[in-house]
């Protein structure tokens, strides 16, 4: 008993009290339980979290290979084009020079 609680119990108010200890106790049991279900689905969840981090790494990185895909894209482009450029420009000199030829 606590100090300064006086209590004048029969055999059946003790049981009782020890009835009421034993649910106490079941009760914390609960919550402790309840406590380690609630931990649980907190792991769960950082998890997801991680998970969908990685996703989105994996996204990036994907959007990054994109990126260099396409540059080298325009570089393969760029390579092609350059024959283009020096013919065009082969037939701007010869037609600078019949230009000048005829004046």
């Amino acid at each position: 008993m606590c100090p300064g609680v006086r209590l004048f119990l029969t055999g059946s108010g003790i049981q009782i009290i020890q009835i009421i200890q034993i649910l106490l106790i079941l009760q914390i049991i609960q919550l402790l339980q309840i406590i380690q279900i609630l931990q649980i689905i907190q792991i769960l969840l950082i998890l997801q979290i991680i998970q969908i981090l990685q996703i989105i790494q994996i996204i990036q990185i994907l959007q990054i290979i994109q990126i260099i895909q396409i540059l080298q894209i325009i570089q393969i482009i760029q390579i092609l084009l350059i024959p283009q450029i020096i013919q065009i420009l082969q037939i701007i000199q010869i037609l600078h020079c019949s230009v000048l030829e005829t004046l």
